[in-house]
């Protein structure tokens, strides 16, 4: 079998792991696809998006900070800005849940230079983009930048017709409503997922 197809079946493997929350298992088939497919590619950013976050779920800092400076480094082909967005939003959500606010930082930095760049038809890209930005936001004390990526995190799931994730991030945001007053709009939004 070929690189880059012995890759892809890699990363579907390091898929199949990380949905089973098999963090050790999602590490090492990530780590395989990484060795075949081409860097910069659509398929490395999402091999390599499972390997970063497998890797700080084990708590596997070294591993993190040497990929991820490929990662940064990597010159992004024609096609891939949205996978690149994707997998750095997923690797900046990551950080935010290991309490790593300096490697957070280093994400929104990034993603403030290429996010532009993501074509509007890339609504999943989009929406992980400013899911993670609404955590950096409110990690920040931005409460109202929060919010407002929280509301553009909703909007592009639904966009993409991810209904699920729109549900859940809808709820965050009514909480999130409520924590500035505005109990009518909390409500307002509540009651969209009944």
């Amino acid at each position: 079998m070929k690189g880059e197809a012995r890759g892809q079946l890699y990363s579907l493997q390091a898929t199949a792991a990380y949905w089973l929350r098999d963090d050790r298992a999602t590490q090492r088939y990530a780590d395989l696809a990484l060795s075949c497919l081409v860097k910069g590619s659509t398929e490395y950013y999402h091999a390599v998006a499972h390997f970063l976050v497998s890797s700080g779920r084990v708590k596997d800092w070294e591993s993190v900070e040497r990929t991820l400076s490929t990662v940064v480094a990597a010159e992004t082909l024609p096609g891939a800005i949205a996978a690149r967005a994707l997998c750095l939003a997923r690797v900046g959500y990551m950080f935010m849940m290991q309490g790593r606010p300096a490697q957070m930082k280093q994400i929104a930095e990034h993603l403030d230079q290429i996010s532009r760049d993501v074509p509007v038809t890339e609504s999943l890209s989009l929406a992980q983009v400013h899911h993670f930005r609404s955590g950096y936001a409110m990690s920040t004390g931005d409460l109202c930048g929060g919010i407002y990526h929280l509301e553009q995190t909703v909007a592009s799931f639904e966009r993409a017709g991810d209904h699920r994730n729109a549900l859940m991030e809808r709820n965050t945001l009514a909480c999130n409503y409520v924590e500035v007053g505005d109990f009518q709009r909390a409500e307002t939004i509540a009651r969209l997922n009944l």
